[in-house]
């Protein structure tokens, strides 16, 4: 167990910095000013803050998972025996690029969060972060390869989940999730993929999609698409989707009848027989 740890530590209203911290519980509970709350942020990462979120004296922070975290907290690598370990370098350099920027908070939002509780971190969330922490490990030859993309999703979402078939998923208090998936166009046939939100409590139903063009995510209400990427987008217009996950209760998808392009992406993400070839979250 390391001594002292490095921490990413957040402030209400400043800007993310480092600290070394002694890696005991006191020292914990001094930076969080109370009892401790670990929340896993991804594969390596855990955001740690005080127990109580609604306690006076803890000014509104940052907007992580659903729910407002107030009071300082801190992010680090998970630890055994009640412990943490220092926060790895690509970690920090992602999270520090999410939440560098102080927020600010209405009266209404703090209200509101107050009375719909704790909505915590969730695996869908941990997903998210899981795939963007693999795909900035990808080349530049990679990431311009759908087939690639796709398949570096599939994994990642094997691996979160520990399943390829969302059935089988423990969703606990969520009900929408990203999945991956292959979307081809309707009028033209152009291929993309990209990862298409679903409501797994409602047989499925398509509720938005983040499309993988130029190397990054878009949704179609995107207001940081630049105009090479809204072209691309144009050209798919509107468009039909098969994830690569095993999904028996969604009424929507007929992959077994899929077009044969599509049919040879979603081979090669997920295998012909659809078996898991994912990784585990120690491979992240």
């Amino acid at each position: 167990m390391e001594s002292r740890i490095k921490i990413m530590v957040f402030e209400p209203g400043e800007k993310p910095h480092i600290e070394w911290l002694k890696n005991v519980t006191e020292a914990y509970k001094s930076v969080v000013e109370g009892n401790v709350r670990t929340q896993q942020l991804d594969s390596k990462s855990v955001l740690v803050s005080n127990a109580d979120n609604t306690l006076p004296f803890l000014k509104p922070n940052r907007h992580i998972g659903g729910e407002i975290i107030c009071g300082t907290f801190f992010i680090a690598s998970a630890g055994e025996n009640g412990h943490y370990g220092s926060i790895s370098d690509e970690c920090m350099r992602y999270y520090y690029d999410m939440h560098n920027k102080p927020e600010t908070f209405s009266e209404k939002e703090l209200r509101e969060d107050r009375i719909y509780g704790l909505k915590l971190i969730g695996k869908n969330e941990v997903f998210i972060n899981n795939l963007n922490l693999k795909l900035r490990t990808l080349d530049a030859k990679s990431m311009r390869d759908d087939k690639e993309i796709l398949k570096t999703m599939h994994e990642v979402f094997c691996g979160t989940y520990g399943t390829d078939c969302v059935d089988d998923i423990d969703a606990g208090n969520e009900d929408m999730f990203y999945l991956p998936a292959v979307i081809k166009s309707r009028e033209t046939n152009a291929l993309c993929v990209g990862l298409v939100l679903v409501d797994i409590e409602s047989s499925g139903e398509h509720w938005g999609t983040q499309f993988m063009l130029d190397g990054n995510f878009y949704c179609d209400d995107s207001e940081c698409m630049p105009d090479k990427v809204k072209t691309k987008r144009e050209e798919i217009g509107v468009y039909d989707y098969w994830y690569t996950p095993e999904f028996d209760g969604d009424i929507h998808i007929d992959k077994e009848n899929a077009p044969e392009d599509v049919r040879e992406l979603l081979d090669y993400a997920s295998g012909p027989d659809g078996q898991t070839q994912g990784i585990g979250m120690d491979g992240m």
